[in-house]
């Protein structure tokens, strides 16, 4: 049990890396990000990896699920200690990013991610990930690099008003006004009880 705790606590503690620390003492404050998507073979990763470096720069703090280190167990264990790793995550992030084609893990982050009331960015690649109304409906932004893809995003009822094509502009330019608007919205709420 103590190596079961102590696992679940590496996790944690790469997740957040500046736990213990307040505000004042963290150099700058980054977005905090968590990557939404299919892991479990190595081109996945290879392909995770390089939509991250093409899209997030220095002001974006993103934790990827397939950079965690999960030693020899037997597979429960691993996967409970997944789970409460990747929760805790969702938890920490600012954004969810979910990247298609994902999977069923993924749709579950989404709506884990919508109950938490986090600010959600979908970046859609093929055609059959906008046939999954659950996860497009939690969606506050849908991105695309493909004119096909953009096409049927922006005639969709779903999405029309929440699409965006990624293509010369920066993610930053792009999608930052709708995530600052959401956040100022969101305190706005707040500060009048709601």
């Amino acid at each position: 049990m103590k190596y079961k705790l102590l696992i679940l606590f590496s996790f944690l503690i790469s997740v957040v890396p500046n736990i213990g620390f307040s505000q004042e003492q963290q150099v700058e404050k980054k977005i905090r990000v968590y990557f939404s998507a299919k892991v479990s073979k190595p081109q996945y990763q290879k392909f995770n990896s390089g939509v991250r470096e093409k899209i997030f720069n220095e002001n974006y703090q993103v934790f990827m699920p397939q950079s965690l280190f999960i030693p020899e167990l037997e597979f429960e264990t691993i996967e409970k200690c997944a789970y409460e790793a990747d929760k805790a995550a969702i938890d920490w992030s600012d954004i969810v990013f979910l990247l298609s084609p994902y999977g069923k893990d993924c749709a579950w982050e989404i709506g884990y991610a919508k109950g938490k009331n986090k600010f959600i960015i979908g970046f859609l690649s093929d055609k059959e990930s906008i046939g999954d109304s659950m996860v497009i409906g939690s969606l506050h932004l849908a991105i695309t690099d493909d004119p096909e893809v953009m096409s049927i995003l922006a005639k969709d009822d779903r999405t029309k008003d929440k699409c965006l094509f990624l293509g010369e502009e920066s993610f930053d330019n792009l999608v930052m006004p709708f995530y600052n608007r959401e956040c100022h919205l969101r305190e706005i709420l707040q500060a009048n009880g709601g």
